[in-house]
């Protein structure tokens, strides 16, 4: 899947491809052309019918209907659906803001291997919050499985656990190892401030 999000700090942010527009547009296209044909029985559809509700892509923004077919992609499986209604029920976006609820479709796409998704469980893990009790080693845990499939935040939170020893043992040489590999993203991207704020720290780590 191209639609994606970032969870930053215990928020959660979404961002469009410009590929998921594409397929988006095609998607509302088919929807105005056929009708409720195209859109009932394929979450894939229902998924991107969402998207181009969202973002007022090829029709009206709507956010309650988005929210409207997001669940009925999740519902039938769809896992970046899932993530959308985790996002949707801890904003209230389109939807009574319920953190129960949101932590539930969030475990749902984390547990089916989600990046966005594990890293905001072990987020909500490492605050307590969203009803969740404070477990570090949970945390940790949940970072380290969205870090191992390359999610840059996560990699940076599990350099964070192994250097403060939350949720794992300390360990420099892997806070280093994991902050390394967050830096090699940031280099590819230009995203200098984040080279600097890593650098700076394993500096200190150094000392």
């Amino acid at each position: 899947m191209d639609y994606y999000g970032a969870s930053v700090g215990h928020k959660l942010v979404l961002r469009i491809t410009d590929r998921n527009r594409a397929a988006s547009q095609t998607t509302i296209s088919n929807h105005n052309k056929y009708g409720t044909t195209v859109s009932q029985n394929n979450p894939e559809t229902l998924f991107h019918l969402g998207i181009c509700y969202e973002i007022g892509k090829g029709v009206e923004m709507n956010k309650y209907k988005a929210a409207e077919y997001f669940k009925k992609a999740a519902e039938q499986g769809h896992v970046d659906a899932q993530w959308h209604m985790g996002v949707c029920y801890y904003t209230g976006n389109g939807v009574a803001m319920n953190k129960v609820k949101a932590v539930e479709w969030v475990r749902k796409a984390a547990e089916r291997g989600h990046i966005l998704a594990q890293h905001s469980l072990g987020n909500f893990y490492l605050n307590g919050e969203t009803g969740l009790p404070m477990n570090k080693v949970k945390a940790a845990e949940w970072y380290q499985k969205s870090a191992n499939q390359g999610y840059a935040e996560a990699q940076f939170e599990l350099g964070v656990c192994y250097s403060k020893g939350e949720g794992v043992y300390m360990n420099k040489a892997k806070a280093i190892e994991w902050w390394k590999k967050r830096l090699s993203k940031d280099m590819q991207t230009h995203n200098l401030v984040w080279v600097f704020i890593i650098l700076l720290v394993q500096e200190c780590l150094l000392i």
